[in-house]
Parts: structure tokens; sequence; C-alpha cells
């Protein structure tokens, strides 16, 4: 364990002690009938505010006659002292230490709550729990400390201030995760569209910034958190090469860029700059308040973002979770981190983020046509409405710039029609009839794609933020390419990852013998490679094209999670495990009928051994061990290179399917708290 590591959990024991002494549970269901009296804390920035709206807008449809209460910090009182959906707004101040802050809260609180809400999904650097404890509310919501191994080492024991914890640890934008507050209360949601409330004075003063008969670009430079800005030097030479009027936004002590820019930063209110972005015709800056406030107010977004491509969807500086919401976006970042980081950025001043060009911003903001090959992507669907949704969002949010999205449902009727229905407008094509199988819609949505490179991802799977950019920039650097995969997560059905499914640059020999076997989720493969799925087969296709792509073309491994597999009790290959592995035997066996080089034929003993051993190992997990046994022997006779392989399957074979699925069980929950 790292030194910080220590000293998270030794900062953590007094506050942990503390809520311990506070805990008082409610396990009473809530009951929305029940509630006269709302307290929604919020103690968090100008975008978490910002992207808190849809929440508040929904918890007062749902709650006609409640009095709903709103605590903010003072900084962002100006941006919602007129919001509609609320009865009064309080300010609380967060720079005070511990103990005189929650003795402000709780004689700011107690006024007889039925209800308290905290949003915040990530770490609670404010104690908004202790606020939520202290106002004496019967119910009390929040997210767990468990979503999160940062938030657990940070808010140890604050569970205990909650009547309700919810658990979610899928990646989600704040908007959604901020409804999902009211589908837990039991509430529904109709609409996640943002809004601010500005009048008249605000409206003036926006005015005085606005060049006569001209729609300005508005640049916002400013960020608080320094490696997350970028350059004013590189806002100020884009502006000068743009040709166009510019405004630039924000806060005391954001940079100012001088002539021939029009200055706002630092002379207006946060409503005042909202109705200043509302007359710009764009908005060009980093992932800051300001970037929401536009979204806001209905204004196209180029955000330059610190956060590596690569990066973990659920870091707290991730466009999959604070990305612009509700309008036309592009988010430009890095490829990937720049040594020495790696999963995110970790320097205290610009670094990863200085990857990021003015050339590219400049293309961005003029709508040049982005030099990236089109992907089309299949999502084959029938009655997965439970996981459907997260599907299509991990698909649209991936922020690349050229994607066809086709979804063939196979007339699901499950509601699955109704889920497509609401993202229609961003499909390229959609239906939802009867098909012979999997492999028919996905042949039937590549015949009707054009683009370049192929792929399909199945309605219980997802794509990690930034996956489609980097198999992108794969297939440009080598024309060869036929197919591209990478590394994968296997997820549970509530998106928690599980592990990492081992997979590695392989040789096309070790492709043969499903070891590795690539995560179908990260195949792509060129379109000139391609050749139409097999529709006999219903397990193992994507490894039957492996072996017919892999052998006329180039393969390539990424070393990135490309996609997240989930497991779960209803999935096919989880189901029907024998059949899974007695089709891809099949597979194999045919494969090596046709005519080969003799480098590929020279494979077919040791292939058709490996495969055959594998399925002795399946067997002995149904408890079929005497065939398994003789299955293993037979290979062994045929092929000795399997002999290790031979050894270990025929250990398993003699410790019964009980014993097997206790080992599997100690092992994921193994695998699990070391992730």
């Amino acid at each position: 364990m790292r030194l910080r590591n220590v000293i998270r959990y030794l900062a953590a024991f007094p506050a942990a002690m503390y809520a311990a002494a506070l805990a008082r549970r409610n396990d009473q269901p809530i009951d929305l009938s029940q509630i006269k009296r709302v307290l929604v804390v919020r103690l968090d920035e100008i975008g978490d505010v910002v992207l808190t709206i849809p929440m508040l807008r929904e918890l007062r449809r749902n709650l006609p006659n409640a009095r709903i209460t709103l605590l903010v910090k003072p900084l962002v009182h100006n941006l919602v002292e007129h919001c509609p959906y609320v009865d009064e707004v309080l300010t609380f101040d967060v720079s005070r230490g511990p103990l005189l802050r929650h003795w402000r809260a709780w004689r700011q609180t107690r006024r007889g709550f039925d209800l308290a809400v905290l949003p915040r999904w990530d770490a609670d650097r404010y104690h908004g729990a202790f606020v939520t404890r202290l106002s004496g509310a019967r119910w009390r919501v929040g997210y767990s400390v468990n979503v999160s191994k940062r938030k657990r080492q940070f808010n140890r024991g604050y569970d205990r201030l909650f009547t309700h914890t919810i658990f979610d640890v899928r990646p989600r934008h704040e908007v959604e995760r901020n409804l999902d507050v009211v589908r837990f209360l039991g509430g529904t949601v109709r609409d996640d569209k943002l809004e601010l409330w500005l009048d008249d004075q605000d409206q003036q003063r926006a005015k005085e910034f606005l060049p006569p008969g001209q729609q300005p670009v508005a640049f916002g430079p400013g960020k608080g958190d320094l490696k997350r800005r970028w350059p004013a030097a590189n806002f100020a030479e884009l502006g000068r090469v743009l040709h166009t009027p510019v405004v630039v936004v924000g806060g005391k002590g954001d940079p100012q860029l001088g002539e021939p820019f029009i200055n706002a930063v630092g002379q207006l209110t946060l409503r005042q700059t909202a109705a200043l972005l509302k007359h710009c015709r764009l908005f060009v800056g980093n992932d800051s308040g300001p970037k929401h406030l536009a979204a806001a107010m209905g204004v196209p977004v180029v955000e330059i973002n610190a956060h590596p491509i690569d990066g973990s969807p659920l870091h707290l500086h991730s466009p999959a979770r604070f990305g612009p919401w509700g309008v036309p976006h592009q988010v430009l970042q890095p490829l990937r981190a720049t040594p020495p980081c790696s999963s995110a950025c970790t320097a205290s001043g610009p670094h990863c983020i200085l990857a990021v060009t003015i050339e590219q911003v400049k293309d961005a903001v003029l709508g040049r046509p982005l030099d990236f090959p089109k992907i089309t992507i299949v999502t084959p669907s029938f009655n997965q409405a439970q996981f459907l949704e997260e599907t299509i969002r991990s698909v649209l949010s991936a922020n690349y710039p050229n994607l066809e999205y086709i979804i063939m449902d196979g007339g699901s009727t499950d509601g699955s029609a109704d889920i497509i229905r609401k993202y229609e407008k961003q499909l390229a094509y959609w239906t939802s009839e009867p098909d012979q199988g999997q492999a028919d819609a996905i042949n039937k949505g590549w015949r009707r794609g054009t683009g370049e490179i192929l792929a399909y991802i199945n309605s219980d799977d997802t794509y990690q933020p930034g996956a489609l950019r980097l198999i992108a920039e794969a297939f440009a650097r080598d024309p060869e390419l036929g197919l591209v995969y990478g590394r994968c997560n296997v997820i549970d059905e509530h998106s928690a990852v599980l592990r990492e499914r081992r997979v590695r640059d392989a040789i096309f020999a070790e492709l043969l013998r499903w070891s590795p076997s690539i995560p179908q989720p990260t195949m792509f493969v060129r379109r000139s490679a391609i050749q139409p799925l097999n529709v006999d087969l219903h397990y193992t296709m994507d490894y039957d094209l492996t072996l017919r792509v892999g052998m006329k073309h180039k393969l390539q491994f990424i070393p990135h999670v490309l996609a997240n597999m989930r497991d779960h009790p209803a999935a096919k290959t989880a189901r029907d495990p024998l059949k899974h592995v007695e089709e891809g035997l099949a597979v194999a066996t045919i494969f090596f009928q046709q005519p080969l080089p003799a480098d590929f034929a020279a494979l077919r003993a040791r292939t058709l051994a490996t495969l055959n051993i594998r399925r002795a190992r399946v067997l002995s997990r149904l408890g079929r061990s005497a065939e398994a046994r003789a299955i293993i022997a037979d290979a062994l006779d045929r092929c000795p290179d399997v002999r290790r392989e031979a050894v270990a399957a025929w250990t398993m074979s003699l410790l019964g399917a009980n014993a097997i699925a206790g080992l599997r069980r100690l092992k994921r929950g193994w695998l699990k708290q070391w992730e």
C-alpha cells in the first residue's frame, strides 16, 4: 500500500468514528406521498450544480406540493436563486473547520425535513453526508462509499449517516446519476435537459460585452486546477487565426487574453455570464463551469480536456461523466497520458493537455472534415432491455466524429423498441423485426452500413470512452491491418468490474487455440477484409471470423481496455458453456479441412487437442468427469505437446463439480479484491 493511501486511511479514521456516533438507521421504505419537506445538499462547484438542475425539476414534478430547500456554496447562489423548482436556496460556507461547519449545519437545517438528499457520487470533500444527518431528516439518501476506491478511502463509515444508500458503479454522465436519485426514490423521469433562469438585468449587462451586429465565439481559458488548463497563449494564438470576434469569460483570477479580444473575465456574475454565452455561436474552453453554462444556454461546445482518451471513464475528470450535456459538442483529449502520467494526468501544471494542438482545436472550431475513418457498429439485440440502453449510451458517447451506429432488434417484446426509439435521431438505422439469429442481424447491419471499419457489440456489453479513436489510430497507422483487438473488462449485471479478461498480443497459432481468445467487443475489422458471419453459428461467429480474417490479413493487439463484457446468468455462453466450446471445436475442425499453407496445416494437431482439453474442462464443471478424462487421454495420445494442459485438466476432473465451482468462486473473489 502506498504511503499516501495509509495517510488517507488514518485521516479518515476520526471522521469514521464520528459518523458511527451519529449513525441512525431507518429501514422503512421511502414513501413519496408522506414527504412534505425536502433538503437537497449540493455543496460542489458551478458545473456540478448546473448538472443537478434536471434532478431538481424532476423532483418537483414528482413532489408538486412539497417544500424543497436547496443548500449550496455562496459562490453558486447567484446561479440558482431564481430556480422555480425550489422554495428556498440556503448557502453554506464549506471553508470553515469541520466542527464549526457541523455546528452551523445543525442550526441551519433542523427544519423538520422528511427527506434529505446528497446526489454527489464522488468523495464527499465538504461533509455533505454530515449535513444530511444533522438535518434530522426521516429519510436520508446518498451514494454509497463503495462506489469507488477513492471514496472508500476518504469517506470510510459515511454510509452510516444515510438511511438509504445507492450503489451504482456504471460509467454514467452526472446528469444521469443525479436523475437516478429521483428514480431510486420511486419517482419517474421525463426530461433531462439543462436550463438556467435569467432576469432583465442579466440580459442588459451581457449586451455591454457583445460586438454590434455580430455573434462572437466565447473562450473559457480558466480553470482552478492548473493541469487542466490549456495554455492561455494557445487560446490567444487560436483567436488570432479565427478572424471572428472573441469574447473571453471566466471568474476572478482566470487568464485574460488582452487585445484584440473582448474581455469579460471577472466582470460578470454567473447568470450574467450565462446571458452573454447565450448570444455566442460557440464556446471553446477547458473543462470548467463556463462550459456547463454554455451547454445550459444551448450553445455548441468545443472542450479541451486533460484526461487521456484511454483513461478511466469513472475518473473525476472524465468527459464521460462531465462532458457537455444536451448540445452539439466535441471533446479534444490527449490520445494517451504523457509519461510519467499513466491512467490520468497527475502533474501540478499543464502537462498531458499540451498534447492537444492548436491545429486540432482550430479544425474543430471551423467545422472542417476530420480525418477519421467511418466506423460502422451494429448492435444485435433480442429482449435485452435491462442492459440495452447502457450499451447504446456507451456507443453514442464515444466522442468519435465519424460514427455510423445501427441497431438490429429481433422483434423484442420487453420494451427494447421504446428504448431504441429514444435515440433514433442519433442512429443511422434501426429496426425491430424477426430475423434468423444474431449472425443474420449483424450481416444485415453491416450490409446497410458504409463504414471503412466494421464491428458489432452485443446489447449487454459496453465500450470504454475513447476506444473508437484508439481503433481508428491503429488502422490509420497500418493500411495492411485487417483486424484490431484489445483488452477487456469483465463486468457483472450491475456493471461493476469483476476482473480484466486475460488477453495479450498473440500470434495466429495461439488465437487458433483460443489461448488467448479475442474478446468479441474489442474486435474491429476493415471492410476490405470482412466476410459475412456464418449464420449457422450461435456462439462462436467471432472466432470463425478471426480465423478467416487472420489467415489472409495482419492482426494487431492494442494494450488498452477497449470494452466491457458482461458476465451474468442470462448470458448465452453462461447458459450453455458446453455448446459454446463444442461449436468452437467444430469451427476449428472445418477450418483445417480446407486447403491451407503448410505452416497453417502444421498447427492442426495441437489446436484440436487444446480445444478438446478445453471441452473436457467444461465437462468436469458439469459433473461429467469420466467423459472428460477419456477426452483428455485421447487428446494427449494425438498430440503429446499438450501434456501440461492435460495434467491440469485431469487434476480438475478429479475434484468434482462442487469443488470446482467453489474454487471458481474463490478465484473470482480474490481477483475482485485485488482489482
